[in-house]
């Protein structure tokens, strides 16, 4: 079923703009990636506009500290050397 059938496509978080990034509720951290209740449960996904996703997951510090690999792996990002 296409999201615009359900709500109009909408932002389920602001309302106010087409959602188009499909977005988890519970962030994917290394202790979660595996469990599959997480990464694919329908009832974790949430549809979101580019302001409230960008919002949601670049306003966490905690974010910041991860990265995705080519693998699709979680890793801890490096420390920066500002030397």
């Amino acid at each position: 079923m296409h999201r615009i059938t359900i709500d109009g496509g909408m932002c389920e978080r602001c309302k106010d703009k087409p959602g188009y990034i499909v977005d988890h509720i519970e962030e994917l951290t290394p202790e979660n990636i595996n469990d599959l209740d997480i990464t694919l449960s329908h009832e974790n996904l949430q549809y979101l506009c580019l302001q409230c996703h960008n919002k949601k997951t670049f306003g966490k510090k905690e974010n910041e500290e991860y990265f995705f690999r080519s693998d699709g792996q979680i890793y801890p990002l490096p420390p920066v050397n500002y030397l």
